[in-house]
Parts: C-alpha cells; sequence; structure tokens
C-alpha cells in the first residue's frame, strides 16, 4: 500500500476531510479539532502559512492520518494506519521547512517513526530535546469534590485582567516564552473566551481563586485546560473542585467526554485528576529539534 500526502487549503478544508479520521481517536486527538475550528473562527490567531494535510491510500483515497502546523510551532502528527504515513508526513514536511521544522508533537506510538525519517533525509546531525512529557486523559463519570469552600461560575468581565495576570503567570511557569509574548498571547485569548464562554472561575466569597476553561470542542467533547490556582491560593482543594464542576457543567450540557492534557514531570495534577474520574487515553510528547551549533 503506498500512501500520498494532500495538503489542504486551510483549515476549513482540513475539517472536511480530517474530521472523520480524527474522530474515530477523539480523545487522542482532541487537540486537532481545537486548533483546527480555533483557526476557522479566528484567522488572526495562526496568521502564518499554516499547514493542513491528510495521508491519502493510493489506491482508494482513504484517509490513514493527518497533521497540521501553525509556524512558528512545531507540526502535531495525528496517530496512523501505518508507520509508512508518518515516514511521508516528515518527508512532505521537509520538503516544505527544511531544518527548520522547529520540533514535534505527537502520540508516543508515531512520534519516534517521524523522528527518525526526519533525521534520515536531513542529515544535518540535529537531534531531539523532550520539551514536555504528557499524558491524555478522559473522563465520562465525574467524581465529586467535597469539603472545599466556593463555587463555580463562568467568568464575567470584570475578571478579565485577573485572567489575564494568571494567564501570563500560567505560561512563565510552564514554559520559556517571553514575559512579552506570553501577555499579547493571554490577552488574545481571555478576551477570545470571554467572548465565546469558554472561560470559567472558582469563587469563594466572590473572590476568583482558581481558573480552568473548556475549549477546543470535538464531536462528542471537549477539553479542559489552563486549569490555574495562584501561588497563595495552592493546597486547598481549589483546583480539584474547580476542574471536576467544570467537567460535570460540560456532561450535563450534553458533552459524552472531557479531555485534558497533563504534564508527566508533575505527579500532583496527574493524582487528583485522576481521583476525579479522570483516565489515561495515551501518551503524547513535545519535543524540539536542535540544529548542530544552536
Amino acid at each position: 500500500m503506498g500512501w500520498t500526502i494532500d495538503r489542504l487549503a486551510g483549515a476549513a478544508a482540513f475539517r472536511d476531510e480530517a474530521f472523520e479520521y480524527l474522530g474515530r481517536r477523539e480523545a487522542e486527538h482532541n487537540i486537532f479539532f481545537g486548533v483546527t475550528l480555533d483557526t476557522i473562527r479566528d484567522p488572526g490567531r495562526y496568521p502564518n502559512d499554516n499547514y493542513f494535510a491528510v495521508a491519502r491510500d493510493e489506491a482508494d483515497g482513504t484517509v490513514g492520518g493527518a497533521a497540521f502546523r501553525t509556524p512558528p510551532h512545531p507540526p502535531v502528527l495525528s496517530l496512523v494506519e501505518e508507520p509508512a504515513v508518518a515516514r511521508r508526513f516528515a518527508e512532505d514536511l521537509f520538503a516544505d521547512y527544511g531544518p527548520d521544522i522547529g520540533g514535534l508533537n505527537a502520540p508516543n506510538e508515531t512520534g519516534p517513526i517521524f523522528r527518525a525519517r526526519f533525521d534520515a533525509i536531513c542529515a544535518d546531525g540535529g537531534s531531539w530535546e523532550l520539551g514536555m512529557a504528557q499524558r491524555i486523559y478522559s473522563l465520562d463519570t465525574v467524581v465529586p469534590v467535597t469539603g472545599v469552600e466556593g463555587r463555580l461560575s463562568p467568568a464575567a468581565r470584570g475578571d478579565r485582567d485577573v485572567l489575564i495576570g494568571w494567564l501570563i503567570d500560567f505560561q512563565l511557569e510552564a514554559s520559556s516564552r517571553s514575559t512579552v509574548d506570553a501577555a499579547m498571547r493571554a490577552t488574545r485569548l481571555v478576551e477570545s473566551a470571554l467572548e465565546h464562554d469558554e472561560a470559567f472561575v472558582w469563587r469563594v466569597d466572590d473572590e476568583p481563586v482558581s481558573m480552568a476553561y473548556a475549549r477546543g470542542p470535538t464531536p462528542h467533547g471537549i477539553r479542559v485546560s489552563l486549569v490555574y490556582t495562584p501561588g497563595g491560593k495552592r493546597r486547598r482543594g481549589y483546583a480539584s473542585a474547580c476542574v471536576a464542576a467544570l467537567s460535570q457543567r460540560m456532561l450535563d450540557e450534553g458533552r459524552t467526554f472531557c479531555f485534558l492534557f497533563t504534564d508527566l514531570s508533575n505527579p500532583t495534577s496527574n493524582h487528583i485528576y485522576q481521583e476525579i474520574g479522570y483516565r489515561p487515553v495515551c501518551d503524547f510528547s513535545q519535543y524540539r529539534r536542535i540544529r548542530p551549533g544552536r
């Protein structure tokens, strides 16, 4: 069986061609749904020359894998029908970006195949450095959190500045993003989240003490993300209560599942999410590609 890479003319075409395949493993591919729909809804969010593509069986045209890249971010690769599909994506992305691919985000099943083929083509002596080892979780039944004061509520316009400040801190704690870049990204994301009712806070005596977002809807679920409690409010159960209540709210609104990513280097978050009903689905890693001399 041979595979050909079909580059698509933007996010809307990718939605039409890739979502049926991606929906077969909805939890594993939840980031694909979120980024694609974000790009359709807000074209200025990823204004560079984006890459959206599917792999097709040369015999009958069926889809056997998908990938996207929104520069300067590294490409994201799906699970694939056959190892050859991951290799074909490596070849196609190298043809477009050369050695400046930046890295790779992919399930652990497909990432090593892609990276090996990319190195063989590039042959520049570059290496891959693990940025973050993650795990994707799925939930269909919430284990309620009890004994934590406060309540969940949708974020209000008056919470804007607090949310931006928290999101800046979240980004700076999680990555090497610059303060200026973090502030720009946080402002844009919070404004969009408030407009589309995606931001939620846990309030104690009307004061927001923790936040979580419900973003990136999939055919039957939604991703819970950007969970954050500021330093002075931690270890009181606020994040657990916030995520549990938000997950229940999403199920009550008709979703079958909620999904989230965790950083495997943070055993606390992995533990608390499992306590409220999240179950591991697959491991997913972010890699940076380091070119020689850099």
